[in-house]
């Protein structure tokens, strides 16, 4: 009984441990998605959607091609706290946010 219940733990510490591996090499992807869904959630309705898809997808691609995922990630988090405080966004921030997702 003993030995069955260590396997048991060692199977479930085995299988949490490559969940946490498997999040860490996909949490730029899973930040990407949900900022992207944001804007597109409080950009205004006549805002051409696809646009902002491009414009996300063409940075995530520029940061998997450089090797600069981390950089990425930061400048998301930084999207995200300012998209926390506002409830919509005007057309201009839009474009604004988007002319700025590729600079640092």
């Amino acid at each position: 009984m003993r030995r069955k219940l260590s396997i048991l733990m060692l199977v479930v510490a085995g299988i949490g441990f490559g969940s946490l591996l498997l999040l860490r090499h996909y949490a730029t992807e899973l930040v990407h998605v949900v900022v992207e869904h944001a804007v597109l959630q409080k950009a205004p309705d006549e805002y051409p959607k696809e646009r902002i898809r491009e414009a996300f997808a063409r940075r995530l691609d520029e940061a998997r091609r450089e090797g600069s995922r981390g950089v990425y990630l930061t400048e998301l988090k930084r999207i995200s706290h300012r998209l926390e405080k506002l409830q919509y966004l005007e057309e201009a921030e839009v474009d604004e946010l988007l002319e700025n997702l590729g600079r640092r």
